[in-house]
């Protein structure tokens, strides 16, 4: 998806952009009959003012009566039209709204199925772009650029239909350009749908790295990297604008050459129709009329090509959306079962895994089995597996061969949000959202009520530090606790641990960053979790486990040793050393 995104033909980009159209047919019917109306209203102006022209050369009427009728005339003609075309675009503007809602939401739902897998090969600034810039451009598309291009292709059509029935012989002039003009338009629509998908490329290149830089500022201070940052940053604009320059180019072209052929036809018309007029062909007032209806036929073209550059980017931000869309998440929840007791037994079978294309297996032949209730640590060195165990047993990925067992049922056969909903996640970065302490305790779930999460935070000693808080349990909590410090944001993911009440904890260095004192509370928050459910302790920090029940110690994809820390430190084995290690810094 990162690099090698598909590239999809107009056609199947226009064919599923239909499918959320389609519910509104009848609507688009509608509007495009008062459209049809206005213009209608509009083109029957010129006709009026030949018609008046007529009655003025003939001496069958005052001045003063022919600019009396000429104003009724225009008067009646534009308000009528301008009724008519406020009916017309609110009923376009309010499906292109419509549309662009389902899209959008279809989107964010999407994204929010998809895997781990996914998340790790698509960058946070690719997806930001596609619900919110890409989504953006398509609401000007619905709202304003086919509003238009509508308009003008009625415009256009309305105005060589009424020069035909007015001079079929002066149409003939007009309509001689008309295939130099599609010849034009034609290839100017070529180059557009190119270098709008350039244009689009780099600005999403552009965005994903603005992403990066800001999640990552921290690190770019601490290390003082900012001109590198700028440097890069200044070539990747350059890039924009480089493309950005090259798509004007095209159209700076475009513009001048049809505002030429307009002016010879203007030209063929006058000579012509000059000619015609002097020898009693044709009157002044058809030459009149036609001079206004050519305005009417080259400005609807001209404005429609340049629509339909705005309609290239709609189309290349349509191809990136469906693209996303056509993603696959990697682990889908099928509708297994829901257990009526979820009892915490975990148990593996000869599991292999590797992430992605990796000639290397994370894990190899893992064999374990967990009881309901127990403590398990799992220790080793950095990158040994451990991480990746409790990303399986989460089911955050699948396992290429093997089993995994849940309460002796395998785990592809369970319901994956019940089982998710019975197994909490500590990890060392705490997430927050945007609220108060209370929100991002019970997670926005109003089953869970106040009195609850306050006695969750008694029970994990959290209680005072959240009444330490300028408003307490109604503080609001900034983008991800940054008005928090580490330990404060643990302390809060204890309470949301506890208040959800799984049947199932797993803590993934969740101790790693704290103070003592902190992580002495957070202790006592530990014993008072492992109450009545199984809990899994992923930890660095081996003085931390030691009540464990059993050890895991985890090394090259295998479980090198298995018991208690006393057992452990009696073989002095893997463990042994590393809690040596440990002892002695």
């Amino acid at each position: 998806m990162q690099n090698n995104e598909r590239k999809m033909k107009r056609g199947e980009i226009l064919s599923r952009l239909f499918k959320y159209t389609s519910k509104y047919k009848g609507l688009y019917i509608l509007a495009l009959f008062f459209g049809f109306l206005a213009v209608i209203c509009e083109l029957i102006g010129p006709l009026m003012l030949s018609r008046v022209v007529d009655l003025l050369t003939g001496g069958d009427i005052t001045l003063k009566s022919v600019i009396f009728m000429a104003s009724i005339y225009l008067i009646v003609s534009v308000f009528v039209s301008q009724i008519f075309l406020f009916i017309e675009r609110w009923l376009l503007v309010h499906i292109g709204q419509k549309i662009v809602y389902r899209i959008r939401e279809d989107i964010f739902i999407h994204v929010m199925s998809l895997s781990h897998k996914e998340f790790t090969s698509i960058p946070t600034g690719k997806l930001v772009t596609r619900i919110t810039s890409d989504t953006l451009t398509l609401n000007e598309m619905f709202t304003k650029t086919l509003v238009n291009m509508i308009r003008d292709l009625i415009t256009a059509f309305v105005a060589i239909i009424i020069m035909i029935l007015v001079s079929p012989k002066m149409s003939l002039y007009i309509l001689a350009f008309t295939p130099l003009l599609l010849i034009i338009t034609y290839f100017f629509a070529k180059f557009s749908k190119n270098m709008y998908r350039h244009v689009r490329n780099a600005q999403t290149e552009m965005n994903t790295f603005l992403s990066e830089s800001i999640n990552g500022i921290r690190v770019i201070k601490a290390y003082f990297v900012e001109d590198k940052e700028r440097r890069v940053f200044r070539e990747k604009n350059n890039k924009v604008l480089k493309n950005n320059m090259l798509q004007m180019s095209v159209f700076a072209i475009f513009r001048p050459i049809i505002y030429s052929i307009y002016l010879i036809s203007v030209l063929v018309i006058l000579y012509f129709g000059g000619k015609d007029a002097l020898a009693g062909g044709i009157s002044a007032a058809v030459i009149v009329a036609f001079y206004s209806y050519i305005s009417y036929y080259y400005d609807p073209i001209v404005d429609f090509a340049e629509l339909l550059n705005t309609f290239e980017d709609s189309l290349s931000s349509c191809e990136k959306i469906f693209v996303l869309l056509d993603v696959k998440p990697s682990i889908v929840n099928n509708g297994g079962k829901v257990l009526d007791t979820f009892k915490g037994k975990i148990e593996f079978r000869h599991v292999y895994f590797k992430y992605n294309n990796d000639s290397r297996y994370i894990l190899e032949d893992v064999s374990f089995v967990i009881n309901p209730g127990e403590t398990i640590a799992l220790v080793g060195p950095t990158g040994g597996g451990k991480s990746t165990i409790i990303n399986l047993i989460e089911r955050n990925y699948d396992i290429l061969s093997g089993e995994i067992l849940i309460d002796d049922i395998n785990i592809l056969d369970i319901d994956l949000s019940y089982l998710r909903k019975n197994i909490g996640m500590m990890l060392q970065d705490v997430h927050l959202f945007s609220g108060t302490v209370m929100d991002n305790i019970r997670l926005f779930d109003t089953s869970i009520t106040d009195e609850m999460c306050i006695e969750a935070s008694k029970k994990v000693s959290a209680y005072d530090m959240i009444n330490e808080l300028s408003k307490g349990f109604d503080t609001t909590i900034y983008e991800n606790g940054m008005n928090l410090s580490q330990g404060q944001r643990q302390l809060l993911s204890f309470t949301r641990a506890m208040a959800l009440n799984p049947k199932m904890m797993i803590l993934d260095e969740a101790t790693a960053n704290i103070d003592t004192k902190t992580e002495s509370l957070i202790q006592e928050g530990i014993l008072e979790l492992e109450k009545g459910r199984t809990m899994i302790i992923v930890a660095h920090r081996l003085s931390t486990i030691k009540h464990a029940s059993r050890i895991f110690v985890v090394n090259n994809g295998r479980i090198a040793e298995e018991g208690s820390h006393n057992d452990l430190m009696k073989k002095k084995g893997l463990y042994y050393t590393l809690y040596l290690s440990q002892y002695k810094e």
